[in-house]
């Protein structure tokens, strides 16, 4: 035993005393450098084990841990991967701000690495409101069986902030009419796509009704 105790004060072993200082200063030095972030991890949980987020929420590696992440599906081509000795990555180098070529073309990636994964997964972008947004809405409908519509409102239910831009409201709305033939998307979206999107079958750019 390092310690003893008796009916009558006892006095430290000096080379013992000395270990304990010894101890406790390096833990002091462990808390300072690895105490949890300031920042606080506020990604929206949208599926059970299925998180949304932003960069600051990616770098936060006490949150990532408090949460049990295993692993980060990266949607953003500005952002890096904080923490790759840590946790199993997927980045799709996808553009913001409407620059990007289709995000839709990552999809399909992007619901394998959530399928495939053993353990909760987080997405992110840099805010968690565009890119990510926009990829956690086309996973959601992979993996439910929702429509457009319903994904849509269920994610903006768990984070309002979500804003997928028209770029992506239309690659959304093509992802499902691929997948089910036809789309349904939020009235919200509904004058700022191109009606081809969202009546089946109709094209009305161009088109006038005959009286």
């Amino acid at each position: 035993m390092y310690f003893s105790f008796s009916s009558s004060p006892s006095k430290l072993d000096p080379e013992l005393a000395q270990g304990v200082a010894t101890v406790l200063s390096t833990l002091a030095v462990m808390f300072i450098f690895k105490r949890p972030s300031s920042e606080p991890f506020v990604a929206s949980e949208i599926l059970p084990g299925l998180y949304l987020g932003s960069a600051t929420d990616a770098k936060n590696l006490y949150g990532l841990r408090k949460h049990k992440i295993k692993h980060i599906l990266n949607v953003a081509d500005d952002v890096e991967n904080f923490h790759p000795d840590d946790f199993t990555y997927l980045r799709l180098e996808v553009k913001d701000m409407g620059l990007d070529e289709g995000i839709s073309r990552v999809f399909e990636s992007g619901i394998s690495f959530v399928k495939e994964a053993h353990g909760p997964v987080l997405i992110h972008c840099k805010y968690g409101m565009n890119r990510s947004a926009t990829m956690m809405i086309a996973v959601v409908m992979e993996l439910t069986g929702w429509t457009l519509r319903e994904a849509v409102d269920h994610v903006k239910a768990k984070r309002p902030v979500i804003t997928p831009m028209t770029d992506n409201q239309r690659e959304l709305a093509a992802f499902e009419r691929k997948k089910r033939g036809t789309t349904d998307p939020p009235l919200a979206w509904k004058y700022a796509l191109d009606p081809s999107y969202y009546e089946d079958g109709q094209k009305a750019s161009g088109e006038t009704k005959s009286s």
